[in-house]
């Protein structure tokens, strides 16, 4: 399964979109396939997510790698504040 496909099953999880769950339609998920091109995805369960890559520095230390996709996810956190983290492993 590709990035973009993963990405896209997220937000369509049978779980974020059951009636059972009340809110859930308005769950936020931000989803992430970390790697030296990560890709990111972030909206409402059910919806069309905003995808995009962000690049964590080709060629940089495992170090310096880390430290920029610590910053992303912190600060995807503080703008969206998701009710789902998804990391695709």
């Amino acid at each position: 399964m590709g990035t973009q496909d993963w990405l896209q099953s997220v937000f369509n999880w049978q779980g974020a979109q059951s009636s059972d769950l009340g809110v859930a339609r308005s769950m936020i998920i931000l989803a992430m396939d970390i790697a030296t091109n990560c890709g990111l995805s972030v909206g409402k369960a059910g919806s069309a997510p905003s995808s995009w890559s962000e690049n964590l520095g080709k060629g940089q230390s495992e170090d310096a790698r880390f430290s920029k996709v610590l910053s992303i996810t912190s600060s995807l956190i503080s703008q969206h504040k998701p009710d789902l983290v998804a990391i695709e492993a």
